[in-house]
């Protein structure tokens, strides 16, 4: 069996991470011969796991660190 590549487990993790924030109700992640289903409730378990796996590999593989936090301006105003 041949090892697994770093970014290709990052990129499984993060198509999960997604799934499940977009409104998926489970996902199913494989890593060798283990396979492991994650819900809407284990969301932050998952991606506490790909932040594992972008501490390893995530600056080239050009994937969004998901803990950087998102600084946003102020609401848009709509003006007749």
């Amino acid at each position: 069996m041949p090892t697994p590549v770093c970014a290709d487990e990052l990129r499984k993790v993060y198509d999960a991470v997604m799934a499940l924030m977009t409104g998926e109700r489970a996902v199913s992640v494989g890593f060798g011969e283990r396979q492991v289903t994650y819900t809407q409730t284990q969301l932050k378990d998952l991606q506490q796991l790909y932040r594992v796996f972008y501490r390893e590999c995530g600056s080239g593989s050009g994937l969004p660190d998901i803990a950087a936090t998102v600084e946003r301006g102020p609401p848009a105003e709509f003006r007749f």
